[in-house]
């Protein structure tokens, strides 16, 4: 049976190989995903606007998973997701409008959701990026 993540869900695991960036305005919601994801083993990056991500994208390699509210003030992450080829984009929202708006290559995980949805998004992002 899988160890426990500490957060009430099994802990299966990715390899710590995997780069997942975390994009929301609100600090609690950023450090709870983010703890959240850490402890699944990934390796983690925190962003607070689009802006942000931006840079990074101007810098350095896109990262496998990006996990991205939908209601940022500079958002929405769609502007970064041209940049983002080959990475699993998930958008985050409380507002189920937004899916409507979303591209076929961007995958919708509803607010509030529970960390083990959170969790089995991830992992199985793992099999799409490490055959």
């Amino acid at each position: 049976m899988p160890a426990d993540s500490g957060l009430g869900f099994p802990r299966k695991g990715v390899s710590a190989s995997m780069h997942v960036w975390i994009v929301d305005d609100d600090p609690a919601v950023l450090a709870l995903v983010t703890a959240a994801v850490e402890r699944f083993g990934a390796e983690v990056r925190g962003f607070s606007t689009v802006s942000a991500v931006l840079e990074a994208l101007a810098l350095e390699s896109p990262p496998d998973v990006c996990l991205a509210d939908w209601t940022i003030a500079d958002g929405p992450i769609l502007r970064a997701v041209p940049l983002m080829p080959g990475t699993r984009v998930v958008v985050m929202s409380g507002n189920p409008a937004a899916e409507v708006d979303l591209p076929e290559n961007v995958e919708w995980l509803p607010k509030p959701f529970r960390l083990g949805d959170l969790s089995r998004l991830v992992e199985t992002a793992e099999p799409e990026l490490h055959p």
